[in-house]
């Protein structure tokens, strides 16, 4: 079965802003971790800096482009923490006035911490063992953190939580988590509910088993492009700064967030994605249909981000290609989130998908029920082991004969 995730020149060619590029080819010669790592960590960096600050309108929703964003490594070797850690350093050279929560030891100290938080509800949380975090979902005194971390993803005006040691308000509120893990802590320590209710479907999912180039002498980094980098960065949150110098009140409701509009086109070419997702999560079994709900909000949030990317703060209008940029990201999130999930279950799941390969070879031809009653499993289930088999290109779902037919 071929790998159906992009590969690491494939997330720096669809987003060609120059910082994404240049910071790429800065880390490479003197960071073992892959390509996609240092591309996913500096996305996250700049949708840090723009935090609450800017928003799409849908609807009567506003998307903003805050991220949960995860970073799943097979073991050690490939040096994730390395990666994001890079996050504290750079956010540090520009001076940037954004507030850490540090890791939350009980949904009453994160309430705490926001609603004194000097830049109005929002704060970063970051996890170099993100495991640690799911283990602590389980327990009694995290018992409200996993709804609390779902509300406030969606950057509400005004929040409020009623908890056993009294009330609590957020307004403005904006949480962004940067997270790393193996994939054998992740598989110990997720429960199907952080699935099923949408807390990992949140999560901007960068999964690599293609290990970087190793470092046998480490050269200093190349201070011309470090230079350039703290320079684009520091445009950014200047831009930011000017929006929030015109609030008069930490406290302030009518948030002064700048506006993006969507060009018509791009508004077309996401109708069509949107269609597209909307059939394959029709035939998904429940946990891939919770990621494919998340999955226009994340092409606007990544919309956004892409265009700050490219130091363009005068004309705030997503263009067409802009959001095939995002999509195409977004697909390779896709790709990830469908193979960590064949890999998270407790085995049983990779082994029928190779069950499925081995039927597929055989009968050239398979009918749905067919392969339902080999494998043991009901229709959507099989439909979403099959749709990475059809999205790695191995074969395809007739609809009109309710088969799956191998690609030679």
């Amino acid at each position: 079965m071929t790998d159906n995730r992009l590969e690491s020149p494939d997330i720096i060619r669809l987003t060609p802003a120059p910082i994404l590029r240049e910071y790429v080819e800065m880390m490479n010669p003197i960071s073992e971790s892959p390509s996609e790592f240092h591309a996913v960590t500096m996305i996250h960096i700049i949708s840090c800096i723009m935090g609450r600050n800017f928003y799409i309108k849908q609807g009567k929703d506003r998307i903003f482009p805050n991220l949960y964003t995860l970073i799943v490594a097979p073991s050690s070797e490939y040096h994730k923490t390395s990666a994001v850690k890079m996050l504290y350093s750079y956010l540090s050279k520009i001076d940037w006035t954004g507030h850490y929560l540090d890791k939350v030891g009980s949904p009453e100290g994160m309430l705490k911490r926001l609603e004194k938080s000097p830049c109005n509800g929002t704060g970063h949380l970051y996890y170099s063992e993100f495991g640690q975090l799911l283990s602590s979902l389980g327990k009694g005194h995290m018992a409200d953190t996993l709804d609390i971390l779902n509300d406030l993803f969606d950057c509400p005006d005004e929040w409020k939580k009623a908890l056993v040691k009294g009330e609590y308000k957020v307004k403005n509120g904006c949480i962004s988590i940067l997270g790393a893990t193996q994939l054998e802590s992740l598989s110990r320590n997720i429960k199907e509910d952080q699935l099923l209710t949408g807390f990992l479907p949140r999560f901007l999912i960068c999964y690599s088993i293609k290990l970087g180039n190793p470092i046998i002498w480490r050269n200093d980094e190349d201070r011309r492009l470090d230079d350039g980098i703290i320079n684009k960065l520091t445009q950014i949150k200047d831009s930011v700064s000017e929006i929030e110098n015109s609030i008069t009140s930490t406290n302030h409701l009518n948030y002064q967030a700048r506006q993006f509009e969507v060009c018509p086109e791009a508004i077309d070419v996401l109708k069509q994605e949107c269609l597209l997702h909307r059939q394959i999560r029709n035939r998904s079994e429940n946990r891939i249909k919770t990621m494919y709900g998340r999955f226009e909000t994340l092409i606007l949030k990544l919309a956004m981000i892409i265009h700050i990317a490219k130091l363009e703060f005068d004309n705030l209008t997503i263009s067409e290609t802009v959001m095939k940029q995002a999509i195409g990201i977004s697909a390779w999130h896709s790709g990830n989130y469908k193979q960590l999930l064949s890999e998270i279950p407790t085995g049983s799941f990779s082994k029928k998908m190779l069950r499925a390969e081995k039927i597929l070879k055989e009968l050239k031809v398979v009918k749905m029920r067919d392969m339902s009653r080999r494998l043991s499993m009901k229709k959507n289930a099989v439909l979403n082991l099959m749709d990475i088999l059809i999205d790695d290109g191995e074969c395809e779902f007739d609809e009109e004969e309710n088969c799956f037919k191998l690609l030679q």
